[in-house]
C-alpha cells in the first residue's frame, strides 16, 4: 500500500534526477545528449505531477476516512440510545439497559440534539423539569405534573 512517505520520498528522488539531468544538460555538448536530457527532464516533470496529484488524493482520501470513521463512532453512541415515554406525553431517548458502560447511570438525552443537532446532549432534571444544556439547544421538557416512571440507579458505593 502506498502511503505519504513513499510518495513524498519519491517526489524527493525525482527532484534530483531532475537537477542531475538539468546539470548533464548544461554540462553536454552533444546534441544526443542535450536532447535525451531535454526527454529526460520532461518525463521527470509529468512523474512529479503526476505524484503530486497522487499525494492530494491520498490526503483527500485520508480526510475522508477520518470523517467516516468519525461518523460511524457517532453512530454507535446514538445506538445507546432508545426512544421512550417516560412521562406521559413527553419523548426523551433513554439510555438502554444493555448499553449502560460500568457505573453508569440510566439518564435520558435531548431528542432535538439528537435528531437535528446530530450531538448528544445529557438531560439534567430538577424535579419539575427536564433540561437541555447545550447552547445550541436549550429545549426544556415540563415533567411536574406527570407520573414519572420508576427508575433504578446503580449506586457505586453500595457494598
Amino acid at each position: 500500500m502506498v502511503d505519504a512517505t513513499m510518495v513524498g520520498g519519491a517526489i524527493s528522488s525525482l527532484k534530483t534526477l531532475y537537477e542531475i539531468a538539468n546539470a548533464m544538460l548544461s554540462a553536454s555538448k552533444d546534441a544526443a545528449v542535450n536532447a535525451k536530457a531535454i526527454e529526460l527532464l520532461s518525463t521527470i516533470s509529468e512523474i512529479q505531477g503526476r505524484l503530486l496529484e497522487t499525494q492530494q488524493s491520498m490526503a483527500q482520501m485520508q480526510d475522508e476516512l477520518r470523517k467516516a470513521n468519525e461518523e460511524l463512532s457517532r453512530r454507535a453512541q446514538f445506538d445507546r440510545y432508545e426512544l421512550a415515554e417516560p412521562y406521559r406525553g413527553t419523548r426523551l431517548y433513554r439510555l438502554k439497559a444493555d448499553a449502560a458502560q460500568s457505573g453508569e447511570p440510566t439518564h435520558f438525552i435531548c431528542p432535538n440534539c439528537k435528531d437535528v443537532l446530530n450531538k448528544i446532549s445529557i438531560l439534567q432534571e430538577d424535579g419539575s423539569a427536564a433540561y437541555c444544556k447545550n447552547k445550541d439547544c436549550g429545549q426544556v421538557f415540563d415533567i411536574a405534573s406527570q407520573p414519572t416512571v420508576e427508575r433504578k440507579y446503580n449506586n457505586p458505593y453500595d457494598v
